[in-house]
């Protein structure tokens, strides 16, 4: 081969590499991204015992309980201290989980972030926004939780509380979450 042939295979051969590199590397990164996200991740359960009692307030019968996982670490660490992958896994999330209750006994299973922490906050939904009143305004009742309120949104049948048995954390709207600090 001499140089012109050379010279004519690397022209060719140059753009079709440019091509395949990053294909390939597309390929590559999406299984490991995957990879780095489950390790960062571990279920953690949560086992609450509530006391409520079905006969006293009725309202609470049909209620269902869920589990707001508002994001990965706390506001002020996201927003001050956090590297750039940290930053990402601490993008607002508000994925719903479903928690299983027997009489009072609350049940689930959250992701906890091994570096960062989960901020959560559980709320039950209600047939109807009268209903949700009727909880806050019986707050004092209930043990194991605290800082029943109304949702602000367009979800008015909700009513949000925070665990006693678990850490608070204050959001930069200055909502109250609790939360699960890493391990």
């Amino acid at each position: 081969m001499d140089n012109f042939e050379l010279d004519l295979l690397k022209l060719f051969l140059a753009p079709v590499a440019a091509l395949i590199i990053p294909i390939v590397w597309n390929f590559a990164s999406v299984p490991i991204a995957y990879l780095r996200e489950k390790s960062m991740k571990k279920p953690s359960a949560v086992n609450i015992n509530l006391d409520l009692n079905y006969t006293e307030h009725p309202e609470l019968e049909n209620a269902r309980f869920k589990c707001l996982v508002v994001r990965y670490g706390t506001d002020e660490y996201i927003k001050s201290m956090a590297n750039d992958q940290e930053k990402y896994d601490g993008r607002l999330r508000n994925d719903i989980i479903e928690i299983d209750h027997q009489k009072g006994r609350l049940d689930f299973v959250i992701p906890l972030h091994k570096r960062i922490g989960t901020q959560f906050k559980c709320f039950l939904e209600v047939e109807s926004k009268e209903q949700a009143e009727k909880i806050v305004q019986n707050a004092k009742n209930f043990s194991g939780i605290y800082d029943l309120s109304l949702a602000s949104s367009q979800h008015k049948n909700r009513v949000f509380f925070l665990l006693n048995d678990y850490g608070e954390t204050t959001t930069v709207d200055g909502l109250k979450n609790n939360m699960i600090f890493p391990i």
